[in-house]
């Protein structure tokens, strides 16, 4: 599991595997059924294998990675738990203050 906060620069290598392919992303159900998303404000680097951005809602969320190694389709569940941060309006989470403005 990784931690992030909402506001905060937010940046995670995903591990890489000796002679594996590509790392994709994989949105929607995981292999058992499960809900698989990037949280609002991440997003994924395919290039550098990695996720990054500025998390904009607290929540726990579950990210998906994919890739080919010795012929089969490997699976990497993320899990992100984003906390919640105040800010200037008194509690408020980060995308209603930015969409907000300051009041």
């Amino acid at each position: 599991m990784v931690f992030a906060r909402v506001g905060e620069r937010f940046r995670f290598e995903l591990a890489e595997a000796e002679g594996a392919g590509p790392v994709s992303c994989a949105v929607g159900k995981d292999a058992e059924g499960e809900k698989s998303s990037l949280p609002l404000g991440l997003v994924f680097n395919a290039e550098e294998a990695r996720l990054e951005g500025v998390p904009l809602r607290a929540g726990f969320y579950e990210f998906v990675a994919l890739r080919e190694q010795s012929g089969a389709i490997q699976e990497q569940v993320v899990l992100i738990d984003i906390q919640g941060q105040a800010f200037a309006s008194g509690g408020v989470d980060y995308a209603t203050y930015v969409s907000g403005g300051v009041r």
